[in-house]
């Protein structure tokens, strides 16, 4: 249904039936739209949710924006997430990530918690679960990594086991420190730091 309140104190917009159902309290500033969107959320604040069960089990987690069928379905207590895609971050309880598209991140049960990730592509990170700090863009980039961090995989599956890893395309492989080989001269690229 939609959300009844004192004017001009209100400050939750609820559309849907069984949206916002559980919400305590009407200066959340929060917007759910869609079948049971934000079902459950209790005094999570600045939240916004569009599209059916969207962030349905959040209930304390401020600052999240959550588009799709059941994106961030799971994401109880995370803050500052942008998810976008139908099952986008399904099982993901973490904070700090953005996740573009279909079955991005999906995850399992029990929650996962990867936080400060950016995936974009159909099922980019799919299996992560406590992985952080990584960038995965294209179809299923990532999708074999578990706990990896600091990674960046680009068209590429990734593997299990890296951390602190470049890849980019399906063959391609470049592990830190990123340095030329001696006697060359050292090529200007975006992968390249100090030790």
């Amino acid at each position: 249904g939609v959300q009844t309140c004192a004017l001009p104190i209100c400050t939750n917009l609820f559309l849907g039936w069984d949206t916002g159902t559980n919400n305590f309290g009407d200066t959340n500033n929060n917007t759910f739209v869609g079948r049971a969107a934000g079902n459950r959320n209790i005094t999570g604040k600045g939240n916004t949710f569009t599209g059916e069960e969207a962030g349905y089990w959040k209930t304390t987690g401020d600052q999240n924006t959550f588009s799709g069928y059941r994106a961030g379905y799971r994401n109880y207590n995370g803050t500052s997430n942008a998810i976008y895609g139908y099952d986008a971050g399904h099982y993901n309880n973490g904070s700090n990530n953005v996740f573009v598209g279909a079955g991005v991140d999906f995850g399992s049960l029990p929650v996962t918690t990867g936080s400060n990730n950016t995936f974009a592509g159909y099922q980019a990170g799919v299996a992560n679960t406590t992985g952080h700090n990584n960038v995965f863009y294209g179809y299923q980039a990532g999708r074999t990594n578990i706990t990896g961090h600091d990674n960046v995989y680009l068209a590429h599956f990734g593997v299990a086991t890296d951390n602190h890893t470049m890849r980019i395309g399906m063959n391609g492989g470049i592990t830190p420190p990123f340095h030329s080989k001696p006697g060359f001269r050292r090529a200007h690229s975006l992968a390249q730091h100090e030790p």
